[in-house]
């Protein structure tokens, strides 16, 4: 099923592409890792972060502490494993393996956010000591309201957060939509060192060369350098993967629970077809039934099974022509009767499969779209 994006919808996704989209940048082979912010090359190996005698008194939790210090002064993060267990983890890997010493925060839009560690002061991206990307956590009940802390990503592609993240100056709640089929991951809040933020904020601006083409003044300059990171209160491992493996589980139960759910709000139990389609009668309808050539005028919305909406056609009646549709979508209908509504719940091979719908859908989503069949023509 296709259907035209409205203005508002398509310049707020052109929009939060702009504020966290990551630029092809050129990197001019390995750099190292070191503890001091203007050493930027050579074989030196990765450096531990110093911690404080109090970090060693302090008791590991879900909720690690950590000192950031820059050439502008220091802040301080306080992350929530229990809302964002595998990103903090991540977070924290990082951390102690002192990979963000040295590394700069490369953009700053005042009024919006900063970003950083990913690029050295030269905006070379650093490669050792760089992994894989993560599970994409951002329904975790965090918000990307003013002061917190998120991980940037690529549009469109959920699971891509490495190293870099960003620190929200002030409230964007579009950040917490599903508009590529998610939304970016919160997991933690600046608690201390808000005349750091502020500083940083205010720092003068140009364009770089290696920072998408130079045509952005965003980049600070003089560069503003992690110096060292501090952990001041250590995060339990053990309590932190125990809280991990429990999402785990309960993801894995997400599309039975849900099913459970709309069966018991519709009074109907859900059908499944030997295409793997899975629908749920909320109204029998007792009208004609669509032929496979047909047109129909329906009401439909679109979205996830954690009930983020996608799409909203339910204001008036939209014409859609059965053979143009998704092969989910068309073998609902035509199985319908006028007057009836139901719940379509499709996997990917049933919707928009491995491609997906950029800006809208992330790939190999499950989708779900609740219509009603209203006439047929």
């Amino acid at each position: 099923m296709t259907s035209t994006k409205t203005a508002g919808r398509t310049l707020r996704y052109t929009c939060l592409c702009a504020m966290l989209a990551i630029p092809a940048c050129r990197t001019t082979g390995s750099t190292a890792v070191t503890t001091t912010p203007t050493n930027t090359t050579g074989a030196a190996r990765v450096a531990s972060v110093p911690v404080e005698k109090r970090t060693r008194r302090a008791v590991p939790g879900l909720r690690p502490v950590v000192r950031v210090d820059t050439t502008l002064g220091s802040f301080t993060l306080t992350l929530n494993a229990k809302a964002a267990p595998i990103t903090v983890e991540n977070f924290m890997d990082y951390v102690e393996s002192g990979y963000y010493n040295g590394l700069v925060f490369h953009r700053v839009l005042p009024g919006v956010m900063m970003q950083g560690g990913a690029f050295t002061p030269s905006l070379d991206r650093r490669t050792e000591g760089l992994r894989d990307g993560i599970l994409n956590e951002w329904d975790n009940g965090l918000h990307n309201t003013r002061f917190t802390v998120g991980m940037v990503r690529r549009p469109g592609v959920l699971d891509s957060s490495q190293s870099e993240f960003y620190i929200n100056f002030e409230d964007h709640s579009d950040l917490d939509m599903a508009d590529d089929g998610a939304g970016y991951c919160v997991f933690g809040a600046l608690t201390d060192g808000f005349d750091t933020l502020a500083r940083i904020e205010k720092a003068p601006l140009a364009g770089h060369p290696k920072y998408a083409g130079g045509r952005s003044a965003v980049v600070p300059k003089p560069p503003i350098v992690i110096q060292n990171m501090t952990v001041l209160v250590p995060l339990d491992r053990n309590a932190d993967r125990a809280e991990a493996a429990r999402q785990k589980d309960a993801r894995k139960n997400r599309l039975a629970n849900f099913i459970k759910q709309k069966e018991k709000e519709a009074g109907h139990k859900a059908v499944t077809t030997d295409s793997g389609l899975i629908y749920i009668d909320v109204v029998v309808g007792n009208g004609g039934v669509p032929a496979e050539d047909s047109n129909v005028d329906v009401y439909y919305r679109g979205y996830f099974i954690n009930e983020i909406e996608f799409e909203n056609e339910m204001d008036e009646p939209q014409l859609l022509q059965i053979p143009m549709l998704t092969p989910g979508m068309r073998e609902g209908l035509l199985s319908m009767r006028e007057g009836g509504r139901r719940i379509l719940i499709m996997r990917p091979k049933l919707s928009f499969g491995e491609a997906g719908i950029p800006g809208k859908i992330a790939p190999d989503s499950i989708v779900v779209i609740e219509v009603t069949l209203l006439e047929i023509r």
